[in-house]
């Protein structure tokens, strides 16, 4: 895949995940995150490749307990927008393969 390939897809998958609103972000929890990573088997160096997100941080996010407090917006979207473009949905308090 070229550079620029990758380049669009970030910027494609960055506009769609920033179009979910607050309340989507607010919805999500750390447990979703770790379920949607270990569903796609993907590392955390995967993860943070795919979403444009840094690994300690999704590692950070991951680990928080309840709801993601202290999560920017826009980096809750890149992670459900990565998630979401490899075939994760999320509803609710949980998640599926679509």
């Amino acid at each position: 895949m070229s550079k620029k390939h990758i380049e669009t897809n970030f910027r494609t998958l960055y506009f769609l995940a920033s179009s979910c609103g607050a309340s989507v972000m607010q919805s999500i929890s750390p447990a979703q995150l770790r379920g949607a990573r270990a569903m796609l088997g993907w590392d955390l160096r995967e993860a943070a490749r795919r979403s444009g997100v840094g690994f300690t941080t999704i590692g950070r996010l991951e680990k928080q307990t309840g709801t993601l407090i202290e999560a920017r917006t826009s980096t809750v979207a890149l992670l459900i927008g990565a998630y979401e473009t490899a075939g994760i949905a999320f509803f609710g308090n949980g998640i599926e393969m679509k």
